[in-house]
């Protein structure tokens, strides 16, 4: 069933308490009822995104700025699935191994650990058998995309469909119709109470955006509100552990991290019958894109990344801008009054050059192609989510973002680059075309640097109090029933879209959850 906050009791009890209902929160549901367990959903917005909820996202920005926060993510049923573009990769098998080159990398898990919940994950986000085996998925009817494929750099598959699942619309009807699950739309968390040791969660103090207040009583909670909100909650939770909850080593809200996107680099293709083929933007189920190989990254002492080519028969200069946008800006921009969109940041400015790249060459059979990049980050302590002293409307200190960016970072791309073009080369394809400058990092926001949407770290998973905030099975080390899920536990990103583990890591946290709670 779903309710709203204002209709509940003072007191609210329950065996299990999820905070987030988006494609983390909304699976550990779905999965623990699958399983034949009970569980309360809390969701601070409404059955649809509304700004008056999203605003309480607000949060200010220092090092790297990038995309406001309240532009990229929503407070509604299904939360940000609201806004996603429906690319999904599994992670690859070096993005969880400890990399010597790659400092804080490794996850107490592995590959294999996941790999049946990836198969829950594609069922979930309704995408076909997870199929990485390139010539079987070309027998298939794949667009055969990108055939750069040498020493340096292969084909990667990624799942895709202009029509991706968003949780609120696809699942809400099953939401409703449930005797396991309840939801309560309109709630929310503004602390967590622990018994007087700080050693249990024994209560969340809920709010309703009127204002009204009241208590949640469980066993067990699952925070899956976001990287951000996630360390955010931890961090205002200070009436017991005075630096925030699972905080003892001040490891909540560091490892901040996000997926560095280049947009300016362009590719000079030789000869307009190259093979090398732009990604097609229509109902495909599978993409192929191209990504440097495990042996060349290890080889150079590069972090994972992959790139692909930018539409090139534009509609217009207006909906080329729009569609290059990502999909939360291109939705605030859409809807805000002109003389407005500057608030949005740079993002006009970092895609105005597309009009000069991609307008028509003289010579037919030599053309500019745009490239996109996205990189893995490198863990780095110093990247962080910590609190600011300004309040929102509920009374919780607002989030402060300190995304930034270290040498691996940089010399990765830069490094990467070189190897690309050395590949675009020797193929034959063209040359890539990029100065010094355009590849960079500075110590403060770019035009062609963006902070891709995809939010991570914060709440790391790793076997050390010492060095992460979660154990390998979600627990809040030091806390018995406090569990995260979401992309705030990845100790790294990969290059892939994170929305697919998120689903398969929330899989495993429900079946985890399913094995020692008694049933009904």
């Amino acid at each position: 069933m779903i309710d709203i906050g204002s209709n509940v009791p003072e007191q609210v009890h329950t065996g299990i308490c999820i905070v987030g209902s988006g494609p983390a929160g909304m699976t550990v549901a779905m999965e623990l009822e699958r399983l034949g367990v009970d569980c309360l959903l809390l969701e601070s917005g409404g059955r649809v995104p509304d700004q008056a909820y999203t605003a309480l996202n607000e949060t200010r920005q220092i090092g790297i700025k990038t995309d406001p926060v309240v532009a990229n993510r929503v407070r509604g049923l299904g939360g940000t699935s609201a806004l996603w573009g429906g690319l999904c990769r599994r992670l690859d098998a070096m993005d969880m191994e400890r990399r010597p080159w790659v400092p804080h990398s490794g996850w107490p898990i592995g590959l294999t650990d996941l790999l049946p919940h990836y198969r829950t994950a594609h069922r979930i986000l309704e995408l076909p058998p997870a199929q990485y085996n390139l010539q079987v998925l070309r027998s298939t009817g794949a667009d055969p995309g990108p055939v750069l494929e040498d020493r340096d750099f292969e084909n990667t598959a990624f799942y895709y469909d202009n029509s991706p699942v968003r949780f609120g619309p696809r699942y809400g009807p099953q939401l409703e119709s449930s005797r396991r699950i309840r939801t309560i739309l309109d709630s929310t968390v503004v602390d967590i109470v622990t018994d007087d040791e700080g050693q249990r969660v024994v209560a969340l103090e809920v709010s309703t955006l009127g204002g009204k207040r009241f208590r949640v009583l469980a066993q067990r909670f699952i925070l899956a509100a976001g990287a951000i909100q996630t360390a955010r909650l931890l961090l205002n939770a200070d009436s017991v552990h005075r630096t925030g909850l699972g905080n003892t080593h001040d490891m909540v809200g560091r490892y901040f991290m996000q997926h560095p996107v280049l947009y300016r680099p362009r590719l000079l293709m030789f000869n307009a019958k190259s093979r090398y083929r732009l990604r097609r933007e229509g109902k495909n189920k599978v993409s192929l894109l191209t990504a440097i190989k495990p042996d060349a990254a290890r080889e150079h002492q590069l972090l994972n990344f992959h790139f692909f080519l930018l539409q090139t028969q534009p509609p217009g200069e207006r909906e080329l801008l729009l569609r290059r946008l990502p999909p939360s800006i291109r939705r605030m921009v859409q809807d805000m009054p002109v003389a407005r969109v500057g608030e949005v940041g740079e993002v006009p400015e970092y895609m105005s050059d597309l009009r000069s790249v991609l307008a028509p060459q003289s010579n037919p059979q030599t053309f500019y192609v745009p490239l996109e990049i996205r990189a893995e980050q490198a863990p780095n302590p110093d990247s962080r989510i910590t609190l600011d002293r300004e309040r929102d409307q509920l009374g919780l200190r607002r989030a402060v973002m300190d995304w930034r960016l270290n040498e691996l970072d940089q010399t990765s791309l830069q490094a990467g680059m070189r190897l690309l073009g050395g590949s675009v080369a020797r193929n034959g394809i063209g040359r890539i075309q990029s100065g010094p400058d355009q590849l960079a990092i500075p110590e403060v926001g770019t035009a062609f640097l963006h902070g891709g949407n995809h939010q991570y770290g914060t709440t790391r998973m790793g076997d050390s109090p010492r060095s992460s905030v979660v154990d390998r099975d979600c627990r809040v080390h030091g806390l018995a029933n406090l569990y995260i899920a979401g992309s705030a536990v990845f100790p790294t990103t990969g290059y892939a879209n994170p929305t697919l583990t998120i689903v398969a890591i929330a899989a495993r946290l429900a079946e985890h959850l399913a094995r020692s709670t008694p049933r009904a």
